[in-house]
């Protein structure tokens, strides 16, 4: 009657037993090992290196730099050593006594750190905040500038700064910053509605002509040194009616930099109308006023030295329609 019970006890007693065999016979878990300290920096500075400036920097901005010290037992810090910093125009940039640049006006300047005799150096291009840019007839591949454009801010607080691009189209906007919003327009063109941003490094704003002309191109080329090269190009065209006509042309030769370019228009009567000679990937330019109903060969050559060098070349017309 109570052997049911004593097999019970029986069993219990032999889990437990297990349970304290196990127990006492399993691998206690391996204490954590502390991380070997590094070496404090010590003995005489051997190196000393400073942290990069800004890729752009403009008038107006402050910056910090931190100089990093390695000593001869091969640990580095930043910190627990004396530094003196200075600049090499204090025009352009200063440096306080904790590294800390202001950037004064446009140009360059080399910044200084020296600890115990070892020295390091950056050097820092200072921009002014401003936007440049050049102003160009459609299409912009032909090259033809639109001078006396005038640009213009048209909100924000540089609204109503304004400049005239000069007689290759190029213009500045001084002493503004940011994305700007801005009108184009100059005397025979459409009026142009353009954004530019001051941390480009400059922008091309395209043109229309208020006739809407067309463009007559001609492209051509071939890979440098190619057998096919040749030594001078050509263009016809034809008028429908009188009126302003753009020409450009440019070429590359591989006779080398030096090498002159020859341009000119002529007529179907083979009356010379205008020439123009560049050096090798010069652009020749002009504005005409042509008649309708003739015929008009754009050229351009070697200046008849007669050796195939032109690997490539572009001829523009614009003209009204």
């Amino acid at each position: 009657m109570f052997a049911p019970t004593s097999r019970f006890v029986l069993v219990v007693s032999t889990f437990i037993a297990c349970t304290a065999v196990v127990a006492c016979s399993g691998t206690k878990p391996a204490a954590p090992t502390a991380p070997t300290p590094k070496p404090a920096p010590s003995g005489p500075i051997s190196a000393l290196s400073l942290s990069a400036p800004p890729a752009a920097i403009k008038v107006g901005d402050t910056f910090q730099l931190t100089a990093t010290a390695t000593f001869s037992n091969g640990q580095s810090a930043t910190s627990g050593f004396d530094v003196t910093w200075t600049s090499s125009d204090t025009s352009v940039a200063t440096v306080n006594a904790i590294g800390l640049v202001t950037a004064k006006a446009e140009g360059f300047a080399r910044v200084f750190a020296f600890a115990n005799a070892i020295s390091a150096r950056t050097d820092l291009l200072v921009s002014g905040r401003r936007l440049s840019g050049s102003v160009v007839m459609a299409p912009a591949a032909a090259f033809l500038s639109v001078p006396g454009a005038r640009v213009t801010v048209t909100d924000g607080p540089y609204s109503g700064t304004s400049v005239t691009a000069d007689a290759d189209g190029r213009f500045t906007l001084s002493d503004v910053d940011g994305v700007l919003p801005l009108r184009v327009s100059a005397p025979g063109f459409d009026d142009r509605q353009v954004t530019g941003d001051t941390a480009s490094r400059g922008i091309m704003i395209e043109m229309t002509r208020s006739d809407h002309p067309v463009a007559d191109v001609a492209r051509w080329s071939v890979p440098y040194g190619d057998a096919r090269q040749v030594h001078a190009a050509e263009m016809t065209f034809g008028l429908r009616s009188s009126g302003r006509v753009d020409l450009s042309t440019s070429a590359f030769l591989s006779s080398g930099e030096s090498a002159p370019l020859c341009s000119e228009l002529r007529d179907d009567d083979n009356r010379l109308l205008w020439s123009q000679q560049t050096i090798w990937q010069g652009v020749a330019r002009t504005t005409l006023t042509l008649e309708s109903r003739r015929r008009y060969t754009l050229k351009i050559n070697d200046c008849k030295a007669g050796r195939p060098t032109m690997y490539e070349y572009q001829l523009f017309a614009v003209h009204p329609d």
